[in-house]
């Protein structure tokens, strides 16, 4: 057994986003489409995968554990791309994934997409090293 002056305690994790951190309520993108974070409210829509519980994910953005933002045309009648955000596993701070509904992929929203997202994190996010993966 160590000395009891050598005995330190565990280290504190970093909190995973900083209190003071408002996280983007939307973001464009070049096709004129838009990121925002789904909501209760969207349940129903075409285009989300099933068994997606809108309001589980609402209420995990609240509590700022994980976020899953959709991508929309203006009118959002139906979610065309997600983007999801959960604490990562070092060395990576925050795990990034996407996914496209089956219609969009090969178009230029999906190009878009993809182009924005380093941008997006950098720009709009505190996270240092995202781990983006393609769901």
């Amino acid at each position: 057994m160590p000395p009891v002056d050598d005995v330190r305690p565990p280290p504190v994790p970093a909190a995973w986003l900083a209190p003071w951190f408002t996280p983007p309520a939307r973001s464009e993108l070049a096709t004129g489409h838009h990121l925002r974070p789904l909501r209760a409210a969207d349940a129903g829509l075409p285009g989300l995968p099933a068994g997606l519980d809108t309001e589980a994910v609402a209420a995990a953005c609240v509590a700022r554990s994980a976020f899953v933002y959709g991508a929309f045309d203006d009118e959002e009648r139906r979610l065309l791309a997600w983007v999801t955000l959960d604490p990562g596993t070092p060395p990576h701070d925050v795990e990034v994934g996407w996914a496209l509904t089956p219609d969009q992929v090969g178009t230029s929203l999906a190009e878009a997409l993809l182009a924005a997202l380093p941008d997006w994190l950098a720009r709009s996010w505190p996270w240092t090293s995202p781990h983006v993966v393609r769901r």
